[in-house]
Parts: C-alpha cells; structure tokens; sequence
C-alpha cells in the first residue's frame, strides 16, 4: 500500500486449492472455539467437532450454562468499568464523583455523609457484581455464612470492636481492600483468559469422564498463573481479620489464639501463637490451617485453595506445554490446560470471601456505625 492509495483502490484476492474430486470430502473437520476445549480428531458432528454441539453435551440442556457464561461476558465488557469508576470513586474519597457514578448505577440511589454507610454502598456494588459470576452458590455460602456467625457474635465483645476501629483510624483496612480491589480488576479485565475455566464447573456429572479427551486450543497461562498467584496472597493477608472474630466469639478476646495447635499446622511446636504479629509472619499454610478450624472454612478452603498449586507457581514450577496442552505441577502432577483455567476462575471465590470479610470490618471500624453494647 503506497501512501496515495485509498481504501476504494484496494482489492483483496484469495487464492484456494481445490479439492479432486477422487479425494472426495472429508471426514475429520474441527471448528475451534477458544472457549470450549474440542478434540482434534473427532469426526464432523461428533462430539468435540462443532463447539456449540460439544458445549451443549457437556452442560447438558439445562439454559442456566449458556445463561452464565453471557452473563460473565457482560458484566466483564459492560459493568465492571461502572463498577470500577464507582470505587475508585470511592476509594480516593472523591464523593461529588462518588454520588454521580452511584446515581447512574443505581435507580434507588441515594447520598449518604456517613462513612459506615459509603462503605456498605460501594462494596455492595463490588460483591453483587462479581458475586453475578459465581456458579456454585452454596459453597461460597459456606464461608460466608460461617465468617457472618463468627462475625455476630464477635460483635459482642469490646475487645474485637476495639481491634477494627483501630485498624480502620489506622488505614490498614483501607489499604487491605485497595490491594484486593487491584487483584479483582486485573481479574475481570482479564476474563477472555478465565471465562472458559466456568465451563468445567457447570458440567453434567456423566461428562466428568469425558472432558479429559478435549482440549482448550488457547495460550494465557502467563496471565492466568500471575491472577492466582496474586489473589492466593491478597486473600492470605486478610485470614487474620476471619481467625481473630473466631477468637473473640469462642474465646471472649480477639487475640486468644488457645492453647492447643490448630491440626493441619506444619510444626505445631512452634503453635499456637500467642499473638498478632506473630500470626501475620506465619507461612500461608499456617494462616490456612488456623481458618480451617472451622469445619465449614475448612471444606470452602479445600475446595478454593490450592496450596499446591500457589506452591508450585510460587516456586516457578508450573510449566504449559504447547504441544500437549498439559500443565505441569512440581514435575509430578498434570492438568490439562482447560483444568487449570478452571483453579483460576475459583479466584472469584477468594475475592468475594474477602470483600464480605472487609466490608465487615470496615463498617463496624467506621466511627459513626452504631455497634451493639459490647462486654
């Protein structure tokens, strides 16, 4: 193209080899979705060949699958940059902003002066909209459900009151929920990468077996190994805000850690700890194990956190192999890649936990929320 030349003056030609009529058609065609894992050599109209017969065997005939994968696209491309205007809004107390994005987010808006109530507003935004995206609602109320108990009763106790509103004069809740505000954007910008992993959580129980012979044609596995190793470490740092109303409302004090070693502790020796900063400087695991004494926290920890898989990456261990379309794990375990975008979509999970865990805590920190008498 010379720089005199116009759009009307171009042409484009394509140019095709023709099939001999002795070869006749052919009997092995793949149409590849980047988002639904095929097989290669499935044959036409077979199961892995066409990406909507393969996404609609896996799923089953149920609309809910193909509601929610919609749905992520469309929270991810249309409201998440409101949502994210809206709390970095918030979040650089810019509140004429504030209240503009708010009112054109929400038709029942309404202003508030009260920092307890701005808290609430703002997070609320965050948690309905990524909450939007979760496919398995009763493990995510697992912990919720749990940390809320904890929460209620923690209330209670002046000593756990005392602890937040410290922490909040302190700005450490603050900064707590900037950094996982900047995980849960690079998420959702980054959904292209994770949105196939929904597809393995919204399988038919008789297609567990059967997509282990497909394979996701896609390559973000920079992307996707950098998101959870980041939203693993951002979710760890919060462990302690969920561990201390555990304390406050089984032991009447926010830092009685008790007396006996939490079971899944590396070294239980070195356990209980006896105080806060000591629990801030304890590997991950150890701030895991302390959560998982909870049974509820315990199976939702199981489930969500791959301490193997943050170990691995962590250590720089996890490798995608092009050519198989496998990821290896510490040289001793593989996954095939549509698996492993499947962990990193249970991201979502960690991040909701944690903004339910902050929006707690930064309401009840507030100076102007109105607590119950405490003992």
């Amino acid at each position: 193209m010379r720089g005199e030349d116009t759009l009307e003056s171009l042409s484009v030609q394509f140019e095709a080899a023709k099939l001999s009529a002795a070869s006749g058609e052919p009997d092995k065609i793949v149409t590849i979705d980047p988002n639904v894992p095929c097989k290669y050599d499935s044959q036409l109209g077979m199961f892995g060949a066409s990406p909507n017969i393969t996404f609609g065997l896996l799923t089953g005939p149920q609309e809910r699958p193909t509601i929610l994968i919609h749905q992520a696209r469309h929270i991810a491309k249309e409201v998440w940059p409101k949502v994210r205007r809206y709390y970095e809004y918030y979040l650089n107390e810019q509140w004429t902003l504030f209240g503009d994005a708010g009112t054109q987010l929400f038709s029942d808006w309404r202003e508030a002066d009260a920092s307890c109530v701005r808290h609430a507003q703002a997070d609320n935004a965050l948690i309905f909209s990524l909450g939007r995206l979760i496919c398995d609602h009763d493990l995510m109320m697992k912990f919720r459900d749990a940390f809320y108990a904890h929460h209620a009763r923690a209330l209670e106790k002046s000593s756990y009151v005392s602890f937040l509103r410290a922490q909040e004069a302190a700005g450490r809740l603050r900064e707590d929920i900037g950094r996982l505000f900047e995980v849960a954007d690079h998420f959702m910008r980054s959904y292209e990468a994770w949105v196939p992993g929904m597809t393995r959580w919204l399988l038919s129980p008789d297609m567990e077996a059967s997509v282990s012979s497909l394979r996701l044609y896609r390559d973000d596995f920079s992307v996707l190994r950098d998101i959870y190793q980041q939203a693993f470490e951002a979710f760890c740092k919060l462990i302690r805000y969920v561990v201390l109303s555990l304390n406050a409302a089984e032991r009447n004090d926010v830092m009685d850690f008790g007396h006996t070693a939490p079971a899944r502790v590396s070294d239980h020796r070195r356990h209980p700890v006896g105080s806060l900063n000591r629990f801030d400087k304890l590997a991950n695991a150890d701030k895991i194990a302390y959560l998982c004494n909870d049974h509820a926290m315990a199976d939702w920890a199981d489930s969500v956190l791959d301490r193997r898989m943050r170990n691995a990456i962590g250590h720089n261990s996890v490798r995608h192999d092009l050519r198989t379309g496998q990821v290896t794990i510490d040289s001793s375990r593989e996954i095939s890649y549509f698996e492993f975008t499947a962990h990193v979509y249970r991201v979502l999970y960690m991040l909701v936990a944690g903004f339910s865990v902050l929006r707690a805590g930064r309401f009840t920190g507030s100076p102007d929320s109105v607590v119950p008498e405490s003992q």
